[in-house]
């Protein structure tokens, strides 16, 4: 994403990105209106990666959309009817792309990945509990 394609976002600017040079622009102009339809802050925790941060990541796969610009993780909701209302907000902004949607909630790790999924694979919806 560019600093000027940046600026046509009504949620989420350049500087509140670690790699904003590596977003995939169609990817947050989606984000864009999962945060609208949602009506509440999403505080991004992780955006674009580099192949070296993704390989020292636990658990990470070298298949990450991370990698690719086209996935965040955002911080846990703050009660369930959020969660909820965060998830009706992804599925219903999807349009034609498959949706990668992952809670994660654990002791020592709490977040929500949101992706595109690949092409071709199917939407899904992911829970981690420890």
């Amino acid at each position: 994403m560019t600093p000027e394609q940046a600026k046509t976002l009504k949620w989420f600017k350049w500087g509140e990105l670690k790699h904003p040079e590596l977003c995939d622009y169609a990817f947050f102009v989606f984000l864009d209106s999962v945060r609208e339809e949602y009506g509440w802050p999403l505080q991004i925790t992780s955006d674009a990666r580099t192949p070296a941060e993704n390989s020292v990541i636990d658990g990470s796969s070298s298949s990450s959309r991370h990698l690719a610009g086209q996935a965040v993780d955002v911080a846990f909701p703050p009660s369930v009817n959020h969660l909820w209302w965060l998830v009706g907000a992804v599925f219903k902004c999807q349009r034609s792309f498959p949706i990668e949607l992952e809670l994660v909630h654990g002791p020592g790790d709490t977040h929500v990945h949101i992706a595109w999924n690949t092409v071709g694979k199917a939407s899904s919806l992911l829970l981690s509990l420890t």
